[in-house]
């Protein structure tokens, strides 16, 4: 009898190791596509401050004008992110990804509230490259109730069964709109 509880034990403590492996060693196509690219190990908002501040100093070498931080009554606001010349500029992040249920590629980007800035700047995070949009705000989505809060999205998604990542960002961008600025990984 004490064999078996023994022997149960084990194969109870062995499937639990093996249901961790398995849960510990599961990665998602979007990180596998991203795989030893730039900034693919920082988190969603480190990634996002950096592209802010990439997109800024985009702005400032091509329009060439100096660009200022967003105050309001002496402090920094959140309603958009820079100031250049009169024209507040709200830069919003999106990165390309598989999903997995739906077996296609898309792009969100998030939070947008169209009455607090003048210029949409969008910035596109992929394997090889970033692309910088600016956005007309066409296409917003709602967010169901929490849109006044959270505000907007704009949402691109390929087609369905559109496997390879790269055909997928060709369409992606395309339904975007055109690109304002490429900088490439490779």
């Amino acid at each position: 009898m004490t064999d078996k509880i023994g022997r149960n034990k084990l194969k109870s403590e062995w499937r639990n190791r093996w249901q961790l492996e398995k849960i510990l060693t599961k990665t998602t196509q979007t990180a596998i596509t991203y795989l030893g690219s730039p900034l693919s190990t920082l988190n969603t908002k480190t990634r996002g401050d950096i592209l802010e501040k990439f997109a800024r100093h985009v702005d400032e070498m091509i329009m060439r004008l100096t660009t200022s931080d967003a105050i309001k009554n002496g402090k920094r606001t959140c309603e958009y992110d820079y100031l250049r010349n009169m024209t507040r500029v709200e830069v919003k992040s999106g990165q390309l990804c598989w999903n997995g249920s739906g077996k296609h590629w898309f792009v969100k980007f998030r939070d947008i509230k169209p009455g607090l800035y003048d210029e949409l700047c969008l910035v596109l995070y992929t394997p090889k490259a970033l692309y910088i949009f600016k956005h007309d705000s066409v296409g917003l989505t709602t967010n169901g109730k929490l849109s006044k809060v959270k505000g907007l999205y704009l949402n691109y998604n390929a087609p369905r069964n559109m496997i390879d990542w790269e055909t997928a960002l060709e369409y992606i961008i395309s339904n975007i709109g055109k690109i304002f600025y490429t900088w490439s990984f490779m």
